[in-house]
């Protein structure tokens, strides 16, 4: 964000301060508008309107104090504001607060070392009567600078705050934070502790990538962007969001074409012991509108869709014998994609005709996903310089299988996971898949973080749709990247589209047969 400011200023001929400005006013603006209109993400009405802004000393508390001093200036709003950090102010946020002072706003300082004597400090118990006179809590305490727990007198703030909010649950106020919620990593996601819990977040520009992953989500609340014409055409950040725009590289569907047209899908999975999951992929292969799918199948008793046409394999999982008809039909070019793993199993037999499957795939650089038991076995093999040659690979971990890939423990994967996708990038030279809440890709020059999903897909079986959905928009053309992305945006809206239903696994194809509905919207 520091980048996109300097550019600004430089292609604008703006100073900092005027950008602060900016920033601030926008801000109240769309504070303002969603208060009149009652658009609170808690929902109903906040009848208290007397506002408390708490201000850190850097660039986001000096947000804050024109955020205040756009409030004063409405004549709508009772407005606090308390200031943590006097001494170490920034420039701009110095100049913010001597504009605030001059309308001869009280500000009050918290946590000592404060030496203007136009601040007093102000004692904890008056602190606890003015959080609960107020009901609305802004926070303008650190921005996206923060890489770590919070110390000293913004500790005890916001545990204050924290401890105060727990203890008034009666109580509905309004809790919003500017750019990002204190206590959030900007650049992780990870959450420390004590940290600012927001039902609105005002974002400058465009949402953090922090903001997207795991608990921060939370966190941030109904998250809104403020542009504030913090724009500039020589600037793009690391991860972009996802979205159905690949759809219109897809083949058209014109009254010539037929069912080659739209590229033949291999499903390479399942076993005697876990047939689901392959089938759960070859729907999902389906759904996106793919010519032909094909399921390898170890039990001619399985029942899959009608459309899904099978390839019986004698025994109980994949070896280096039944493997042989399937490799040479591959050489052939006899499929556009193989989605490789769900269900497949870790015998080590399978182990070996995995490898010999790699061998094929890798030579002739056919799309291919590798998924779940894929995945395993990969880490297994460690074959990271095969897989370096073959452009058209992608795999799909969750945090889990990410972690066996890397040898690292998963919560090292879940704290960083921007650094963890571009680690399996490096790795194994493969378009890299991180699943989780905010699902990162990564093909080793541009990112892409999705923030389309529910709960509902925190059920076994979804990660096999997805992994089938990528494989039938490659069988179609789409590059592994763009595959993923796509695959990742509409996974996520058809869950958005379905609802809360209350028995998600009883339902997890609908996720797939919804695409029809979400790839219109």
């Amino acid at each position: 964000m520091a980048e996109l400011d300097q550019l600004v200023m430089k292609e604008q001929e703006i100073s900092s301060s005027m950008l602060m400005e900016r920033v601030g006013q926008e801000i109240a603006r769309r504070f303002t508008l969603h208060i009149r209109k009652d658009e609170l993400p808690n929902g109903g009405r906040i009848e208290n309107r007397r506002v408390l802004v708490l201000v850190g000393p850097g660039n986001n508390g000096g947000d804050g104090l024109v955020v205040a001093r756009h409030l004063i200036q409405t004549r709508r709003y009772p407005v606090s504001v308390v200031l943590v950090g006097a001494k170490k102010l920034s420039d701009d946020c110095r100049l913010n607060l001597v504009r605030l002072l001059d309308l001869n706003q009280p500000v009050f300082g918290f946590g000592g070392n404060v030496e203007d004597p136009h601040i007093p400090l102000m004692k904890d118990e008056a602190f606890e009567r003015l959080f609960f006179r107020s009901g609305i809590i802004i926070d303008a305490l650190l921005g996206t600078g923060q890489s770590g727990p919070l110390r000293g007198p913004l500790f005890e703030l916001v545990s204050t705050v924290q401890r105060l909010r727990t203890e008034s649950p009666s109580q509905k106020k309004l809790f919003l934070s500017i750019d990002i919620p204190t206590g959030v990593s900007g650049d992780t996601g990870q959450v420390f502790s004590p940290s600012f819990d927001a039902d609105l977040t005002f974002t400058v520009q465009h949402q953090k990538f922090g903001m997207t992953q795991g608990a921060a989500r939370k966190r941030c609340g109904k998250v809104l962007p403020i542009e504030a014409g913090i724009r500039s055409p020589h600037w793009r950040p690391n991860f972009f969001a996802t979205s159905r725009e690949s759809l219109k590289d897809l083949p058209p569907r014109s009254a010539t074409s037929h069912k080659g047209t739209y590229g033949h899908v291999l499903v390479l999975g399942g076993s005697k012991k876990m047939p689901g999951a392959a089938s759960l992929s070859s729907i999902g292969a389906s759904s996106t509108g793919a010519g032909k799918v094909t399921q390898v199948v170890f039990d001619s008793g399985i029942a899959i869709p009608p459309e899904i046409m099978r390839i019986p394999l004698t025994g109980n999982f994949l070896d280096p014998n039944n493997i042989t008809d399937i490799l040479s039909r591959v050489e052939r070019g006899e499929f556009q994609a193989l989605v490789v793993g769900p269900g497949l199993g870790t015998a080590e037999a399978t182990l070996e005709a995995f490898e010999k499957l790699l061998s094929v795939l890798t030579r002739i650089n056919c799309p291919t996903v590798i998924d779940a038991d894929g995945l395993n076995l990969l880490s297994c093999l460690g074959l990271t310089k095969r897989l370096a040659k073959a452009r058209n690979f992608i795999i799909t971990p969750h945090p889990g299988e990410a972690a066996r890939l890397l040898g690292l423990q998963t919560a090292l994967v879940v704290e960083d996971s921007s650094s963890a996708v571009k680690q399996l990038h490096l790795q194994y030279g493969a378009v890299s898949l991180l699943k989780g809440a905010g699902t990162v890709i990564w093909d080793g020059k541009t990112g892409a973080v999705n923030t389309t999903g529910t709960g509902f897909l925190a059920t076994g079986g979804t990660g096999d749709v997805l992994a089938g959905m990528i494989g039938g928009f490659m069988a179609q053309g789409l590059s592994p990247f763009k595959a993923g992305c796509l695959g990742a945006f509409l996974h996520g809206k058809a869950a958005e589209e379905l609802g809360n239903h209350p028995f998600p696994a009883s339902v997890l194809g609908d996720v797939a047969r919804n695409l029809i509905a979400v790839s219109d919207l």
